[in-house]
């Protein structure tokens, strides 16, 4: 769903009055599969950006450590999380071209997230799936610094608790 605006046309507006008259409308036109569409492009964005996130952070964090160019501390987990920030970025925006397209299709444009991408990468080159990425940078790398950095910094305090009240 998205805010209704008579001075700007963006997309296909919807007129919703609610949360609720958007779900009974949308459950009206297309039944309990209308409520669901464009879920598996959602859960592909959703899964690569996950799969890729901590992997990278751990790979970065490690590679900085072993080869000596970083100690341990807040600096080596902010750095660590930016490149991060980038992968997810880079891994997530392909997924997300397909899942804004399939969302946003007049018809039956595209069968699935697959056949989207397939015809995406035909029909406008494999650029076509970096649209919009600065954007997608902007957005998912201060989220990805934030979460990794407080992650680790919430560790070391409840580190510090253990140490301090456990044997």
């Amino acid at each position: 769903m998205q805010s209704f605006s008579q001075a700007v046309k963006i997309g296909e507006q919807t007129h919703y009055t609610s949360t609720w008259h958007g779900l009974k409308s949308v459950y009206q036109n297309g039944g309990i599969a209308g409520l669901f569409r464009g879920v598996d492009a959602a859960i592909l964005r959703t899964g690569a950006g996950s799969a890729a996130q901590l992997p990278i952070y751990n790979f970065c964090k490690h590679e900085l450590l072993d080869n000596g160019w970083m100690k341990e501390g807040l600096s080596l987990h902010l750095v660590s999380s930016l490149f991060a920030g980038f992968g997810v970025g880079f891994v997530m925006n392909p997924w997300d071209v397909i899942l804004t397209r399939v969302y946003n299709q007049h018809g039956n444009l595209y069968s699935g997230p697959i056949d989207c991408m397939i015809k995406t990468v035909k029909t406008e080159g494999l650029g076509a799936l970096y649209k919009g990425f600065f954007a997608q940078l902007l957005r998912v790398g201060p989220h990805t610094v934030f979460t990794l950095t407080f992650m680790e910094q919430t560790m070391k305090m409840m580190h510090a608790i253990e140490t301090k009240f456990l044997p």
